[in-house]
């Protein structure tokens, strides 16, 4: 699960960080935007992702907390139906990000394994426009059930 804004590249890291962590995700969870929804499918296409994608349209960027209500309420169908749910809370825009943390709250509500975190792109703004398809550094908030045993 993740919020797209602006640099496609936060998609196309947080698809890799869960690769990188033994994840191979079988389904995609974006929170976009009209302007936002394109760019989701071309980081997925480049991140290698044959999986299902779900996207969910924010309406009103400044609608606050009933906006955050209405896009949990959406999620929770495809929340109910996963095992386990790793959550970008890094992308897009401040109100998206609040979202899939509500999100990731309502999986856990659910009793779903959440795993939450956060990517760095250390490059400049400039170099992470020219080359948006580059790894950046995840830092995971949660532990996996696994490994918290």
């Amino acid at each position: 699960m993740s919020p797209v804004g602006l640099r496609p590249g936060v998609l196309y890291s947080a698809v890799d960080a869960c690769r990188r962590n033994g994840w191979i995700p079988d389904a995609c969870l974006v929170l976009v935007s009209d302007e936002t929804s394109g760019a989701a499918d071309d980081a997925l296409r480049e991140a290698g992702f044959g999986g299902e994608l779900h996207r969910i349209r924010i309406a009103d960027p400044y609608g606050g907390q009933s906006e955050i209500e209405r896009l949990v309420r959406e999620a929770r169908g495809q929340l109910v139906v996963a095992q386990e749910v790793a959550v970008n809370l890094t992308g897009g825009t401040t109100l998206m990000g609040l979202a899939v943390a509500a999100m990731a709250n309502e999986a856990q509500r659910l009793a779903r394994d959440v795993r939450r975190f956060g990517l760095v792109d250390r490059r400049p703004p400039t170099e992470q426009d020219a080359d948006p398809y580059r790894a950046g550094e995840a830092f995971w908030l949660d532990p996996r059930r696994a490994d918290a045993d």
